[in-house]
């Protein structure tokens, strides 16, 4: 099982900052920091993005359409 990306926003400033997921779990644990005004919040209600390793976002419909 891989390690991925994960994008965190505080809830009380909007500040992003990233984490890992690994089997769903957040590492090292599931309470973030913020960097932004120090505010401890859990990891697992305020996640934002997850950057999948290998993930390819591709469109050919466009590619082939006679517009």
């Amino acid at each position: 099982m891989s390690v991925y990306t994960a994008i965190l926003r505080c809830p009380t400033c909007g500040k992003t900052q990233e984490t890992w997921v690994k089997r769903g779990k957040f590492l090292p644990h599931n309470t973030a920091a913020c960097e932004n005004c120090q505010k401890l919040y859990p990891a697992d209600e305020n996640l934002f993005q997850v950057f999948l390793a290998n993930s390819v976002v591709s469109s050919l419909s466009m590619l082939n359409a006679n517009v």
